[in-house]
């Protein structure tokens, strides 16, 4: 497994192997995109892509959520995102189509 350095914005952030590619970022980006409130009010949300590959290490390891790398965001934050991924469909729909479309955009998930 290659390991990858790579700067984003202020942080540090390292690519084991298991982390989205650029192409399937691309595909599943436009269902996690960031929902603000109306009047613009409250905490900005953390980038959707490194909360997405923390969900997935989680999923694809089977660690508790508190086992959670520190290279993700905490885990508190990756665990309530899943939950509402999962209520409002957005992660019914995405892991049912992006297998496919992500392994011709990259690597399989």
């Amino acid at each position: 497994m290659r390991t990858v350095a790579c700067n984003i914005g202020r942080s540090a952030v390292v690519l084991d192997g298991m982390d989205l590619t650029d192409a399937q970022w691309a595909v599943l980006e436009p269902t996690f995109r960031p929902r603000r409130r109306p009047d613009g009010r409250g905490r900005p949300w953390i980038d959707p892509r490194a909360v997405m590959n923390g969900v997935l290490w989680v999923l694809r390891t089977g660690a508790p959520w508190h086992d959670l790398p520190s290279r993700y965001p905490p885990y508190q934050t990756c665990h309530r995102r899943f939950q509402l991924w999962q209520r409002s469909g957005g992660w019914t729909g995405s892991s049912n189509a992006s297998p496919r479309t992500c392994e011709t955009a990259g690597r399989s998930i």
